[in-house]
């Protein structure tokens, strides 16, 4: 009696196993067969379809339509649908598309059609094949078990899991602020070297001339604006008194004659 039941809990274990599709433990087996199922599942409906087709058009042309229909059924959803566990802590469903980060080689897998966590790392230098995967449900993040040995060494998770992202220590900051400090004052030394070399440039005789003339029309623009604007001060100050308005003219006169 005692095996009847030993043999009958053996038998509902082995079903739940194949037939749960939400299983971590199942999760990889059933990546495998994923291909395979797909075809015999389009099969499957390929066969009645054209069938119940038959009924209303030429078997030929029943033939086309209903490939057709199996074609952008398979295509669309079939051949690239992601494989799902169920977090055994949280229980909310994951699904193995998700980008992730293996756990052995530490390096980012994004063509997670072909190289889900279920399946092994996308790196060739790599290849490994994740034993536990990390829940990125932000209130679980607990170790989920791919494999019955429960491993829980170099464990893969979601890319960018805000588990994680560990905030920066004081000494952290600090560190990093040194550094900052160290990069401004080795930008102030490369300025001072770079203004060094410039002003030891030797300049042509053009240059210096060039460099004359600029300063000589900056100077003489600026006396002449000066004067111009000193004549209309005179003109407001002076129009009623003429004999003040004539000195003040001849004094900006004398001026621009001294210094032009």
């Amino acid at each position: 009696m005692a095996s009847n039941v030993e043999f009958g809990r053996l038998k509902h274990s082995t079903l739940k196993s194949i037939f749960d599709t939400e299983d971590p433990l199942t999760s990889r087996r059933r990546f495998k067969f994923r291909q395979p199922l797909n075809f015999i599942c389009s099969v499957a409906i390929l066969i009645p379809l054209v069938l119940m087709l038959m009924q209303f058009m030429i078997a030929g042309i029943a033939d086309i339509v209903a490939i057709g229909i199996v074609a952008f059924f398979y295509f669309t959803f079939l051949i690239n649908r992601a494989i799902k566990i169920r977090c055994p802590h949280c229980r909310k469903i994951i699904l193995c598309n998700t980008l992730w980060i293996c756990g052995d080689c530490k390096q980012r897998n994004v063509r997670t059609e072909d190289y889900p966590f279920v399946n092994k790392c996308e790196h060739a230098d790599c290849g490994a094949e994740p034993k536990t995967y990390k829940c990125h449900h932000e209130q679980c993040q607990q170790l989920i078990f791919l494999t019955s040995d429960e491993d829980i060494i170099s464990y893969a998770h979601r890319a960018n899991s805000p588990a994680e992202i560990k905030p920066k220590t004081t000494q952290e900051n600090k560190e990093n602020k040194r550094d900052e400090v160290a990069m401004a004052e080795l930008d102030l030394k490369l300025k001072e070297i770079k203004d060094r070399i410039q002003g030891l440039k030797i300049k042509t005789e053009l240059e210096q001339n060039i460099e004359k003339a600029e300063r000589y029309y900056e100077a003489s623009m600026g006396i002449k604006e000066y004067c111009r604007r000193r004549r209309v001060e005179a003109e407001k100050l002076y129009k009623e008194n003429p004999e003040s308005l004539k000195d003040a003219n001849e004094a900006i006169d004398e001026i621009a004659k001294r210094l032009a």
